[in-house]
């Protein structure tokens, strides 16, 4: 029935701005996390019932050389960064305060894309054009890496389950999936061809499709995703301006926006059941200076977008209408690049 209901607001979306107004009623505690690439700290913030953030303390910690990416995991007790140091784990305490971070170093390059495993067994990494697996134990600390042989990849994601790993490599224009054993080996299912020069992959939260951000030609290839294989895909170009950094999907699976830099702003679309994305009325939603990435948080009422410009962090409303609504700007440290949402339920 949620997913009937999706298509239907999906419709309305198509035609209709969104409607204002705050509309946050958060489930958990829930706790922001941003890396500051510009003077290597991670920023972390409680985020209230209103929708306001409030920072912990301390309310940065340090972060490794290089780092680039931040990744969670469903339960919110681990914060993983990677980069060209390799993987920092953090323990999410008590207020969401992280502990210091163990870091493990990783011999085949700069980490660029970070996946946790929904049961918390294992994180999958990139790491100069290979693909690791760890496992995780006791405060997050990771296990010995183990390459999985001939899975290239520059990023990656996991479905909802955890069942698939799918990969991209922007060297071949590729995306692939993988089916996960218990041991965190894999097994290859398909390949498809992407856009040029793929940078982020996703999957939605409904594990029904797959979307890569593709940065050479400026586009977004969509896929259906079926017991792990992938289906032909559907290219969405956007325009000539743009310089596309990040793409986000709802936690309903149901809209899809992508971070534009150049324009300062988001580009928004409606993920449908077939077909290509879908532009929503207004096309594009004004973001901050520098808007470089966005998280939504798993409610589905509060979003947040880095704006490494200004060096903030904007706090937007997901509203009754689906769109983003600007609520408040928040500092951080220098050139905040990526962001993660960690909730323990209440």
């Amino acid at each position: 029935m949620r997913r009937l209901a999706g298509w239907m607001a999906l419709a309305v979306l198509v035609g209709l701005a969104g409607c204002g107004g705050s509309t946050s009623s958060l489930t958990g505690l829930e706790y922001l996390y941003v890396l500051n690439s510009g003077d290597m700290t991670i920023s972390q913030f409680t985020i209230n019932g209103d929708g306001s953030l409030t920072a912990n303390t301390p309310a940065t910690l340090p972060a490794s050389a290089g780092s680039t990416v931040l990744a969670t995991d469903v339960a919110g007790k681990y914060l993983f960064c990677g980069g060209a140091s390799g993987i920092t784990a953090y323990t999410v305490g008590a207020k969401g305060v992280l502990s210091a971070g163990v870091t493990t170093s990783v011999a085949q390059g700069a980490v660029t894309g970070l996946a946790v495993d929904p049961q918390d067994r294992f994180v999958f990494a990139s790491a100069g054009g290979a693909t690791l697996v760890y496992s995780i134990q006791t405060g997050g600390v990771l296990g010995p890496a183990v390459t999985l042989t001939g899975v290239a990849s520059s990023s990656l994601a996991l479905d909802p389950g955890g069942n698939y790993l799918v990969t991209v490599a922007t060297g071949a224009n590729t995306v692939s999936t993988w089916t996960v054993h218990a041991d965190g080996s894999v097994t290859a299912i398909n390949s498809m061809p992407t856009g040029v020069g793929p940078t982020q992959v996703v999957v939605d939260p409904n594990g029904a499709h797959v979307l890569v951000l593709n940065g050479g030609d400026r586009s977004v290839s969509l896929y259906g995703l079926a017991t792990g294989t992938l289906g032909v895909s559907n290219v969405t170009t956007l325009p000539a301006s743009t310089n596309p950094t990040n793409i986000e999907i709802d936690t309903t699976g149901i809209l899809v926006f992508v971070a534009n830099p150049a324009g300062n702003n988001f580009y928004q679309y409606g993920l449908p059941a077939t077909g290509a994305l879908l532009a929503l009325k207004p096309a594009t939603l004004a973001g901050g200076s520098g808007t470089n990435s966005l998280v939504i948080e798993p409610s589905d009422t509060l979003a947040f977008g880095t704006n490494t410009a200004s060096n903030t962090v904007s706090t937007y409303d997901v509203t009754a209408g689906g769109l983003l609504n600007l609520q408040v700007t928040t500092n951080v440290g220098k050139d905040p690049t990526d962001a993660v949402v960690a909730r323990v339920p209440k």
